[in-house]
């Protein structure tokens, strides 16, 4: 996935560093956002990284068959959207947790 997003030239970090700052707030539906906040006091900033890592693994078969850079920048964000791929409040919540 990450050579897929360079060879697209899609900056990762801008999608990555709203995030990280916003806590996935805009990102993902409420029982999951506060599964990664319940990781986030435990374990710290930490637990965000292993979300992005997660959410980056269950879409990575739809960002390998984008073959524009607007449909990875058009995904990324709307991670709300892309439906039982990335949801699940005990996998995120176990995620966000394990060390």
């Amino acid at each position: 996935v990450s050579q897929h997003l360079a060879r697209m030239d899609v900056p990762l970090s801008a999608v990555a560093a709203q995030w990280f700052m916003c806590a996935y707030v805009t990102t993902l539906p409420p029982q999951e956002t506060l599964a990664v906040w319940d990781g986030l006091m435990l374990d710290g900033p930490v637990a965000l990284i292993r979300v992005a890592l997660f959410i980056m693994a269950r879409l990575a078969g739809r960002l390998l068959l984008a073959q524009e850079p607007a449909q990875i920048l058009c995904l990324l964000p709307r991670v709300r959207a892309a439906g039982p791929a990335v949801r699940g409040r005990d996998c995120l919540a176990r995620l966000s947790r394990v060390a």
